[in-house]
Order: structure tokens, then C-alpha cells, then sequence
């Protein structure tokens, strides 16, 4: 449990809050993807993530780019295109 909490106070030290929280299971993915982000941020998100991620992505409003699986090329290509226009896709 002390890595997780670690992991909390590192995550809240990251974001510039008070407190942070970790969940462990994947279905709690929707709710702590949701939380982190915001509709200010941008998720480049592989094709193949899990059903949890997506909805949380989804949930936050955050902007969404999506890659083909194993395509770091493209990836790279939609973190690059993110950061010249300022962060909207």
C-alpha cells in the first residue's frame, strides 16, 4: 500500500492539488482518467485501449486523438501536430 500512496502524493504534487486518489482496478479507469483531465487537455489514446480508459477520456471532454495500435510514427506525428496548435487538436 506505501507505493500506492506514493503514487497519490506524487500524482497530487503533479497536478498542483491538495490530494490525489488511486484506484487499482480497471474498471475504475472511467473515473480516474475523468478526474485527472479536463476539457482543456489532449489524450492521444491507442485504438486498442480498454473500454474504462476510453469512457474516462470520453468524460473528461478532453480532446481525443486516436493512433493505430503499434504505430509510434503516427503518435508521434499527433503529439507533434497537438503542440503547434497549442494543445487543440
Amino acid at each position: 500500500m506505501e507505493i500506492h500512496m506514493e503514487l497519490e502524493r506524487r500524482l497530487a504534487e503533479f497536478k498542483q492539488v491538495r490530494k490525489s486518489s488511486f484506484f487499482r482496478a480497471a474498471s475504475r479507469n472511467a473515473g480516474t482518467v475523468s478526474a485527472i483531465l479536463g476539457k482543456e487537455d489532449v489524450v492521444i489514446s491507442d485504438e486498442l485501449n480498454h473500454a474504462s480508459i476510453i469512457d474516462g477520456c470520453r468524460l473528461s471532454r478532453a480532446a481525443i486523438k486516436v493512433f493505430p495500435h503499434r504505430t509510434s510514427t503516427r503518435r508521434a506525428r499527433s503529439s507533434r501536430t497537438c503542440q503547434r496548435r497549442s494543445g487543440s487538436c
